[in-house]
């Protein structure tokens, strides 16, 4: 099983690099070589390679065939129970979700972040990937209602979130926002903290776009809370 998944892994490296018009190939072997290398009992080589063959297919621009096997790697590290390597590939694939400004698909990450953050016993892990989780909402939405909706959720569930440092950044973000205060926001979004927050665990995309987002003014966000308001009353009767 080993020389059979090292024979379509050296057939996905050349079909890779002879280009992207090879890219359903490449798909095809790196697909076959992990089959096998799990077959074989060495998921952490199944797991590498199709990581790697998704970082591949990110340079060459094949975006959705790189989303794929990042996808297929997290679910890898899942069901291997690899979680050591779940930075790595957080870090990767929340990246280019960011890039794509596919939000919503970038919090799913994170929500898998904390799984593998639990598993290993490592609350700054999960501190930071709800962080994470917290700001792509707010990227996303431009809106507060959620986002302080899911800050309580995620309060209730990981004690370790309240006093963190993350929790701390996070509720000065919500709060300059709440006010409608540009520059008090700001400040908070560049706050020398927000170093702490690893790059493996949250992409510099995710913190350039909170830096560049626009507070709504006070009468602005008062409209919005309305409206969401009225959603959830009418969600509630239907």
């Amino acid at each position: 099983m080993w020389a059979a998944g090292r024979a379509y892994e050296a057939m996905a490296d050349i079909a890779i690099k002879a280009g992207p018009e090879n890219k359903d190939t490449a798909a095809k072997y790196t697909v076959q070589a992990v089959e096998f290398f799990k077959v074989n009992g060495t998921p952490d080589k199944a797991l590498n390679m199709t990581l790697d063959a998704a970082r591949q297919f990110a340079s060459l621009a094949l975006v959705d065939l790189a989303l794929q096997f990042y996808e297929n790697a997290i679910t890898l590290l899942t069901e291997a129970e690899l979680y050591l390597f779940g930075k790595d590939v957080v870090a990767a694939y929340a990246s280019l979700l960011l890039e794509q400004k596919l939000y919503a698909r970038a919090a799913k990450v994170y929500e898998a972040e904390i799984g593998f953050g639990k598993a290993l016993n490592r609350p700054h892990q999960v501190n930071k990937a709800i962080l994470c989780i917290l700001a792509t909402m707010l990227v996303e939405s431009q809106s507060l209602p959620a986002v302080q909706d899911k800050a309580g959720e995620m309060t209730g569930k990981e004690q370790s979130f309240v006093l963190s440092t993350e929790s701390e950044l996070m509720t000065e973000v919500m709060t300059a926002w709440e006010a409608g205060e540009q520059e008090k926001y700001d400040k908070a979004v560049r706050r020398g903290a927000w170093g702490v927050v690893e790059v493996p665990v949250s992409p510099i995309q995710l913190i350039r776009a909170l830096r560049l987002l626009r507070v709504p003014a006070p009468q602005v966000r008062a409209q919005e809370e309305a409206v969401a308001e009225a959603d959830d009353i009418i969600g509630q009767n239907l």
